[in-house]
């Protein structure tokens, strides 16, 4: 082999090797859900043996999205509401 096909070729393999450890290839949101799925039904067992924590949690995530609801429909209402004559 040639020095500069081996050079060709170390670079190329550093490219692979950046690429596998979290280069341009791997996004923040691919990293997160090959965390999550795995956990996923562990986390729902866990849900279901804790009933009083699952009442809250559920609770908490219902009352979030009714305020963000209220907040959205009212700034809403308020920007584009069109002036009255």
């Amino acid at each position: 082999m040639s020095p500069e096909e081996a050079r060709r070729d170390g670079l190329h393999q550093a490219r692979r090797y950046r690429t596998r450890q979290g280069g341009s290839r791997d996004t923040p949101l691919g990293n997160s859900l090959r965390q999550f799925l795995p956990r996923f039904p562990l986390r729902l067992r866990n849900l279901r043996k804790d009933r009083r924590f699952s009442l809250i949690a559920i609770f908490a995530l219902a009352l979030g999205i009714g305020a963000s609801t209220v907040v959205f429909s009212v700034v809403l209402q308020r920007v584009f509401q069109r002036p009255s004559l």
